[in-house]
């Protein structure tokens, strides 16, 4: 891989909001709200902020970590079969006991999943996680780690 490749890899990224999380996701968490149900957050692929999808993750591990069952919406906002809409892309390893859309509490089409042993990235994952920021607008990649 030549600089320029890098670069703009690093700004894309970058740009994406990326968050990296080396740590159990249950330990991070705080809040003292948290609804029954987590709706599609980009209804028809609506655009948000990275912070907001944040927040949406935030608030579903906190109801998982506490042991909150929460009511997921599986009703598309659209079709499945108009395309994807994930708000966020995870790297996270192939762990069967770590599922993403478990642990964050989102229903189908939320999330751009990447998955490997070890959550390695290399150049196909890392063309895997362009693609949800480039062409699915996903506003936050989490590079997710575990323990245990």
């Amino acid at each position: 891989m030549n600089n320029s490749q890098e670069i703009s890899r690093r700004n894309l990224l970058r740009g994406a909001g990326v968050v990296g999380a080396g740590v159990a996701f249950s330990s991070l968490l705080s809040t003292n709200s948290l609804a029954a149900t987590i709706e599609n957050p980009r209804p028809y692929g609506a655009r948000i902020t990275p912070e907001q999808a944040l927040s949406y993750l935030k608030k579903g591990n906190t109801a998982y970590s506490r042991g909150i069952r929460l009511q997921k919406n599986y009703v598309p906002a659209r079709p499945f079969t108009d395309g994807q809409w994930p708000f966020a892309a995870i790297l996270g390893c192939a762990d069967s006991r770590v599922q993403p859309d478990e642990i964050f509490g989102m229903a189908p089409a939320n999330l751009f999943v990447v998955r490997n042993a070890g959550n390695v990235t290399d150049d196909d994952v890392l063309g895997s996680l362009e693609y949800a920021v480039e062409h699915l607008s996903s506003s936050l990649v989490v590079v997710m780690g575990h323990s245990s």
